[in-house]
């Protein structure tokens, strides 16, 4: 055990009076004061002891580091996995993607040479472009663990081996520094897909197949609570060449999620999900088994739906007369 003194028995001397040392705290300002300092401000104020003040700051700052090391620390340390096991799903996807686009090109490479160059240049700028945002959004991640870190280390200097004023006085200047600290955006990956065409010597190109690049979305929470987007779950879009099932309205169960919308208006779909929307505002994602993978609030009822070919969704607003 060394010889440190305990932090409350620790001498301080005041910021204000520098040749005095803090003797208590003011109840009001919630800060330690000197004897000048009660006598020219705080003569009026109720003055208690800095240790009260002191436990009581101690045990708040103790749930909050404690919540630091805990939820937010292995929430991130679970985003970063997440991120870049995405990663790796899309360097994967588009090198089983080649090998389809090279085998296919076997049965007629005389003639297909230039197209399938194309589709492989499409490809790895796909992969590259995706790889790059993924790698910005791990950084982003990366760069708040650090600073986490840096404040999970201020934290328990000023709980474990700061005199207790430091303490107090941190907190009375950042009393707000743990509700201020935000995730990095959320995002959503779809993979890529390559749906094999037919051979045709006397067809255009593409009847070499279909590629369609990867999306990825961003997502944003209602509220601020700390959620993190598993991108290796079951709610994440799929990437397949399997047909596309059937699904009915049943199975969808609007009502469950708008109990005012019980009308079905328009469909919207790709190979691997589908954008609905009915009778009253809002639009849903939903995947192959009627799953809600998203849900997008509109001002108003859309008026129709469409896909771009990059993923993206747009829709019309009949009563503001915009897309």
């Amino acid at each position: 055990m060394s010889g440190r003194l305990h932090p409350t028995d620790q001498i301080k001397m005041c910021e204000v009076h520098a040749s005095e040392t803090y003797e208590a705290c003011c109840g009001d300002c919630q800060v330690p004061v000197c004897l000048t300092c009660i006598k020219e401000v705080h003569r009026k104020h109720p003055i208690g002891r800095i240790q009260d003040l002191y436990e009581k700051q101690k045990a708040e700052t103790a749930d909050e580091l404690s919540k630091m090391k805990t939820q937010l620390k292995s929430e991130i340390i679970q985003r970063i996995k997440d991120f870049k096991n995405g990663e790796r799903e899309i360097k994967n996807s588009h090198k089983n993607i080649r090998k389809k686009m090279k085998k296919q090109a076997q049965d007629f490479i005389d003639h297909i040479s230039t197209i399938l160059k194309e589709a492989l240049d499409e490809s790895t700028k796909d992969e590259r472009e995706k790889v790059m945002e993924i790698s910005q959004y791990t950084a982003e991640m990366e760069s708040f663990e650090q600073n986490l870190d840096q404040l999970i280390e201020k934290f328990e200097t000023l709980t474990e081996s700061s005199h207790p004023a430091d303490l107090i006085l941190y907190r009375k200047r950042n009393s707000d520094t743990f509700k201020r600290l935000k995730f990095p955006e959320k995002i959503n990956l779809t993979m890529p897909s390559f749906t094999i065409g037919h051979f045709n010597k006397s067809q255009n190109e593409h009847q070499f197949g279909k590629f369609t690049r990867g999306h990825i979305s961003h997502l944003k929470s209602s509220d601020d609570s700390l959620q993190v987007q598993d991108l290796s779950g079951s709610k994440r879009v799929k990437s397949s060449t399997e047909k596309v099932s059937v699904l009915s309205v049943r199975s969808v169960k609007i009502s469950e999620t708008n109990p005012q919308k019980r009308e079905l208006y328009h469909v919207c779909r790709d190979d691997r999900s589908a954008y609905i929307s009915g009778y009253g505002p809002g639009i849903q994602l939903i995947d192959r088994s009627g799953t809600e993978l998203n849900n997008i609030n509109t001002d108003t009822e859309p008026s129709g739906l469409a896909v771009m070919q990059d993923g993206s969704l747009i829709y019309s607003d009949v009563y503001n007369k915009v897309i």
